[in-house]
This record gives C-alpha cells, sequence and structure tokens, in this order.
C-alpha cells in the first residue's frame, strides 16, 4: 500500500480500493447453526479483511444469530441460528483497510 502525502495526487491506479460485498442464501435447519462459504475475488484481499454479515428476515425474532467465521484473505464461512427452518438471505460486506 502507498501512502499518499498532503500534496501529492493519488492516481487510481495508486488507490485500488479492497472491498467486496455480497449475498448468500444459508439453507436453514431449524435450531441448528446453519452455514454458507463466501469466496472472495481472486486477489482482493492481501490480508484478512474485516467482514461484517446481516441477515434478511421478515421475522426478525425468528433469526438468532448471524456470525463470520474461518475469516481469510480468500473467504469466510457465514454461519447463523434460526428458530424456524426458512432459507435466509445474507448480505456481507469485507473491507481491507
Amino acid at each position: 500500500m502507498r501512502i499518499v502525502r498532503t500534496g501529492e495526487r493519488a492516481e487510481a491506479a495508486t488507490v485500488r480500493p479492497r472491498i467486496a460485498s455480497g449475498e448468500v442464501l444459508v439453507t436453514v435447519t431449524a435450531n441448528t447453526v446453519s452455514s454458507a462459504t463466501v469466496t472472495f475475488p481472486a486477489g482482493r484481499f492481501t490480508a484478512t479483511p474485516t467482514i461484517v454479515a446481516t441477515a434478511v428476515s421478515g421475522a426478525p425474532g425468528e433469526v438468532r444469530e448471524v456470525c463470520v467465521t474461518n475469516p481469510s484473505a480468500t473467504g469466510c464461512t457465514l454461519s447463523m441460528l434460526r428458530t424456524n427452518g426458512v432459507n435466509t438471505s445474507v448480505f456481507w460486506i469485507a473491507y481491507q483497510g
């Protein structure tokens, strides 16, 4: 990573964003931790990025937990616990700052 100092111009090729986002469908089994794998675009991250995830649900009380496990520069696993067996979309964003 190149640090841009005061008075310098940052060219697009110099400042490459290291961010990715998406949606994954988790196939849910009621009252059991269910997971889906996310693979980041090749070469996007040079280290493990910060990853944030949230479930999309019309019945928020049914979703008990969403978490990121096994994070790395190439991907992660999104795990969730839901009280019913409704398959659920999880939105995620990863960034390296």
